[in-house]
């Protein structure tokens, strides 16, 4: 008997070019088993399990090199030394050919019959010593809806049917074997048995590593395996990235194994976030920030915190999808937003309602601006500490064909009107914004602040109304999902620092424009007073108006070479 899965290939090779030679084209050299209705999927796992390294080893991992190795080889004895028909033949079509001595190696699950033309022996492997054997078994329980007297009674008599007194002798007489190893060391039951090949059988329980609905699951591999084995629409290598899709969870990391985006993105974020850091904190060595007269320096640094936070979301969104991180992504993405907003609206205020009794007040005491900030981050921070009270749930999409891949779900009613009560707040800092922007937009001492400050406000909602949407919205491309939630977040930041960026360079030029024109002004002052000087001396002596006017025409001259 065949060893090795090469062994098997080489000696029904051999046999069927024999075999032709006498004429007899009807022979089977080897069946497979792959029939849809009955165990295709099985035989696909039970073939990947016989390709294991080692002994003691588990089930090769479905998108490993040795998965594909086996599966490849599954293809190559269909094609070499049987064909698409055998290896959808039914077990009543082999079992109908081999009794009319047309099959040379068959598979199938073991059953007591009466040939003496059927020698059994466990399926070959990869390498000589390694097999495999996919075992079924029934469950048998006990309803627990019935009495404690029925269910001792029933308990008595599992007991003894699992006895090994009864398995003994429903081997003996049935020629079943039995989960009872043991018995295999018995030599009454092994004159009756083949016990040696019960001990050398290698067996994996798919049911048992299956945790999902097994039915479905195996429709679907071996829909998959189909596709590869009887159409050739795709490669060994997808077919079982195909089918490993089925159950397996997708995730952002850091890994490279699946995808590079999440390494990509992290090192996109890091680089962004050191360059901002580093820029303003130029911006405070070089004393830069000081022409930000119109909004106060520790207000602008906020800006520049929320815009940092507004990138921490973007590194939650990397690894794997717990509530806490769906709570924290939540809190601090409206709270880095409203740290962007509550200084320019704090500007707005000041600036376009300085007449009103609150603006008064926030002008007042520079302690009363950090009230007003401190009230405008509570509200959202109150809703916040509300949603913690009723925690997200993990909802999994599962994507067929696809990746599955898991988003975070507020089912709870009183914790969906805190986030929409959350989302109505941020919506009314924007629309009081925007109405302020409105009402003095006609107003021509008001066109640098709105002018400089509205694309901050512009921008910054409409990356977040725009990523609030598509976090509502049902993508079920997960990758595609995940590179447009970062770009959104990204390109707020960039966007955000930019127009920061673009503000400070306006600043500063206004700043050297009127320096400049303030210097040349004064300069101007000097010489007519200087000049004036000369008119009214021409009343004194010549020896003194002579001293007076060559003093003059010399400090004229350093002046002007200045």
């Amino acid at each position: 008997m065949p060893k090795t899965w090469n062994n098997l290939l080489n000696i029904g090779k051999y046999v069927l070019k024999e075999e032709k030679k006498r004429n007899n084209t009807n022979l089977i050299a080897f069946n497979g088993y792959f029939n849809k209705f009955e165990t295709g999927s099985s035989s696909l796992f039970e073939f990947i399990y016989s390709y294991r390294n080692l002994l003691d080893d588990t089930l090769p991992s479905l998108d490993s090199q040795t998965a594909i190795d086996a599966v490849e080889m599954i293809k190559r004895l269909k094609d070499e030394i049987s064909s698409d028909d055998i290896y959808l033949m039914s077990l009543s079509q082999i079992l109908n050919n081999v009794y009319d001595g047309n099959v040379l190696f068959f598979k199938f699950y073991y059953m007591p019959v009466n040939n003496d033309i059927i020698d059994f022996a466990i399926l070959p492997g990869e390498k000589e010593g390694i097999s495999a054997a996919d075992i079924w078994s029934y469950n048998i329980g006990i309803n627990n809806a019935i009495s404690e007297e029925r269910k001792k009674r029933s308990a008595i008599a599992l007991s003894y049917i699992n006895s090994k007194q009864i398995q003994r002798k429903m081997t003996m007489e049935k020629k079943f074997y039995s989960a009872i190893t043991s018995l295999y060391d018995e030599k009454e039951v092994c004159e009756i048995l083949n016990c040696s090949l019960f001990k050398q059988i290698q067996p994996i329980v798919l049911s048992s590593i299956i945790n999902n609905n097994y039915i479905e699951y195996s429709e679907k591999v071996y829909q998959y395996f189909y596709e590869y084995m009887f159409e050739n629409e795709t490669s060994a290598k997808k077919t079982l990235k195909r089918i490993v899709d089925i159950n397996k969870i997708y995730t952002i990391t850091l890994d490279t194994q699946d995808t590079s985006i999440g390494l990509i993105f992290f090192i996109t974020i890091i680089v962004i976030t050191f360059i901002i850091i580093m820029s303003f904190f130029i911006f405070l060595i070089n004393s830069i920030l000081d022409y930000f007269d119109f909004i106060p320096i520790d207000f602008w640094i906020l800006i520049v915190v929320g815009t940092l936070m507004v990138l921490v979301v973007g590194i939650l969104n990397i690894g794997k999808v717990t509530a806490m991180k769906c709570y924290f992504k939540q809190m601090i993405l409206s709270l880095g937003y409203l740290l962007n907003v509550i200084p320019i609206l704090y500007k707005f205020i000041t600036e376009y309602l300085y007449k009103s009794k609150f603006a008064l007040w926030m002008n007042s005491h520079f302690s009363h601006r950090y009230l007003f900030l401190l009230g405008c981050i509570s509200v959202n921070l109150i809703f916040s500490f509300c949603k913690f009270f009723f925690p997200y749930d993990i909802e999994t999409l599962i994507i067929n064909d696809g990746q599955n891949f898991q988003i975070c779900k507020m089912n709870s009613i009183y914790g969906k009107i805190f986030v929409f009560l959350n989302y109505i707040y941020i919506f009314i800092v924007i629309l009081i914004c925007f109405l302020l922007i409105i009402k003095e937009r006609k107003v021509e001492k008001h066109h640098f602040i709105i002018g400089n400050l509205f694309p901050i406000i512009y921008l910054d909602s409409f990356f977040l109304i725009i990523y609030y949407i598509i976090s509502l919205l049902h993508i079920y491309q997960f990758f595609q999902c995940f590179i447009l939630h970062e770009s959104i977040l990204i390109l707020f930041a960039i966007s955000n620092y930019s127009v920061l960026l673009y503000v400070t360079n306006i600043i500063i030029k206004n700043n050297n424009e009127y320096k400049h024109k303030q210097k040349t002004t004064i300069n101007l002052v000097k010489l007519k007073f200087e000049t004036n000087y000369v008119v009214t001396t021409a009343d004194l002596d010549d020896s003194n108006n002579s001293f007076n006017t060559e003093f003059t025409d010399s400090h004229i001259n350093t002046f002007s070479n200045k």
